[in-house]
């Protein structure tokens, strides 16, 4: 998740000669979860600089074991097996200060959600808070997004839940005391059936930022408290579905979306837009613009996106269910061209899925990532280290 504003951005230094930047990933952890599609709660870093990755394991029950590194991405170590489900567009842990972070989840209990608080970064889990999921046809669970902001210099946690029975809608959760106690707040209210939120982030000063299904997104200057409908992202000829995955900041002014879709004329067309105006209206980013796009011709999902400068930042795609590929890119331009193909984040040519949990920079210029992918053997999540030279 971005968090503009909440804190700094990692220092990364921009390229002085823009060529030289180079990235390679290695891979660092392997579990084998059990044959579970879908998205893992991704990687996040403590005050004090510790990792923290949430992943499934399965199939039955469904667990989230959560693994935990303190030297960089060298070793990890499992801290918890967590009673918590995991559905697509879970791939959120969130950090705050004082060495806390949040996991927003589905249990494996019917229609409950439950909210994982570390107060000690992430050797503890306790139930922070619980309510009742989605009970609206179709079932739906929490999207685990969350967005991070101040409110009156309190922090301010928005993770978006369904339900008919409970709040509305379209509501959202949040807590005003780093995640000790939560209340219903406001929300994006639609008609059933229409748009639902899927990632949501934080550009300082109030400006909020939410994707749904249908490629559409609503913008907010007041923390959230209103939502507004941005103008309709471009959409390819022969359109027919798909969402906003993830957003970032990369000034206060411009932001980058990462989406998946499909088209029934151009399949492998990029679900890739850039905005100047704080997500009111989008741009769309050519596959002209993207070094050796589409990776395969199946690509039809960007997972990932994140800012490392306001200069450079990185997607991460999904290749397809067949095929061998680099499956992330870099910009150099604050995302108006993606030049840069990173090494070593590739997968056999035999596995029907892969998806991607969500990206971090740690304070030593390295990037962490969680992948998914199934294999003859199971769901392999795996955790890659990325290092970054300029």
């Amino acid at each position: 998740m971005a968090s503009y504003g909440h804190k700094p951005f990692p220092t990364l230094q921009g390229p002085r000669n823009k060529m030289a930047v180079t990235l390679a990933w290695e891979q660092v952890h392997d579990s084998v979860g059990g044959f579970v599609e879908g998205l893992d709660y991704g990687v996040s870093m403590t005050t004090e600089h510790a990792l923290i990755a949430g992943l499934i394991k399965g199939p039955t029950p469904r667990l989230t074991e959560i693994y935990r590194s303190t030297n960089d991405g060298e070793t990890w170590a499992k801290t918890a097996d967590l009673n918590a489900d995991n559905r697509p567009g879970c791939h959120r842990t969130v950090n705050l200060p004082d060495n806390i972070v949040v996991l927003p989840a589905c249990d494996t209990a019917p229609n409950t959600v439950t909210i994982y608080r570390s107060p000690d970064a992430g050797l503890t889990w306790p139930i922070a808070h619980t309510y009742q999921g989605a009970d609206d046809p179709p079932f739906r669970d929490l999207f685990a997004y969350a967005g991070l902001g101040y409110d009156k210099n309190s922090i301010l946690l928005a993770g978006r839940f369904q339900s008919g029975g409970v709040g509305g809608f379209k509501n959202f959760v949040r807590s005003t005391d780093k995640g000790q106690t939560w209340e219903f707040a406001g929300g994006i209210e639609q008609p059933a059936g229409g748009p639902i939120p899927t990632a949501m982030t934080n550009g300082a000063n109030g400006n909020l930022l939410c994707g749904t299904t249908e490629l559409e997104t609503f913008w907010s200057s007041d923390y959230g408290a209103t939502w507004n409908p941005s103008a309709a992202l471009p959409t390819p000829p022969g359109f027919f579905g798909g969402q906003i995955e993830a957003l970032t900041w990369m000034t206060p002014q411009i932001v980058l979306c990462a989406a998946s879709g499909n088209s029934s004329a151009e399949t492998d067309w990029p679900y890739l837009y850039r905005s100047t105006n704080k997500g009111v209206s989008w741009t769309h980013i050519p596959k002209t613009d993207i070094a050796s796009w589409p990776p395969h011709a199946d690509t039809r999902k960007i997972w990932e996106i994140k800012r490392l400068t306001k200069d450079l930042a990185i997607f991460l795609c999904d290749v397809g269910s067949n095929g061998n590929g680099n499956q992330t890119r870099m910009t150099i331009d604050g995302g108006l061209t993606w030049p840069i193909l990173p090494t070593g984040m590739s997968f056999p040519a035999n596995n029907p899925a892969r998806s991607f949990g969500n990206l971090i920079a740690s304070a030593k210029q390295q990037l962490f990532v969680n992948s998914f992918n199934v294999e003859v053997s199971g769901a392999h999540r795996r955790i890659w280290k990325g290092t970054l030279t300029c």
